[in-house]
């Protein structure tokens, strides 16, 4: 698998963060229409082996999660529709407000798979221009990892 890593506000590299790029490489797929939801559970698969805690509650009033936590890294993929993303980027920056994260990895499709997968999936780049935008309000670090096509 072809990974792009992007270091956002100031994110340095993390032992979850080397094992989630190395994971990811390894794994090979091929994307078509509508095969997100079976690499997500590739993903998930590969990703149960990293002994992470999983469903990090983010506030005891919320029903709303963090994928998976370690070492004081939050670690969530999104391989779906692009509307939850500000929930996410939300997420991560209340957990870092209340110092119970340091930092975040995020993992996406590039565009080109998005485009490939389905209508209106998440992708790097919005993410990226929208932490540009936004980069006095998300100030978390946070590693996005971009899923490519080889």
């Amino acid at each position: 698998m072809n990974l792009n890593t992007h270091y956002i506000n100031n994110a340095v590299e993390s032992n979850l963060s080397n094992e989630v790029i190395v994971l990811l490489g390894q794994l090979e797929f091929k994307f078509k229409k509508n095969s997100a939801s079976n690499f997500r559970n590739l993903v998930k698969s590969q990703l149960d082996t990293l002994n992470l805690i999983d469903n990090l509650k983010v506030d005891s009033r919320l029903k709303v999660v963090v994928q998976s936590f370690k070492d004081k890294v939050a670690l969530q993929t999104s391989f779906s529709n692009s509307a939850r993303r500000m929930l996410d980027l939300v997420k991560f920056q209340h957990l870092y407000n209340h110092n119970i994260i340091q930092s975040a990895i995020y993992v996406v499709f590039s565009k080109d798979v998005a485009q490939v997968v389905a209508n209106n999936t998440l992708h790097a780049e919005q993410i990226k221009v929208e932490l540009e935008v936004y980069k006095k309000i998300i100030t978390v670090p946070i590693i996005l990892i971009e899923i490519k096509n080889k």
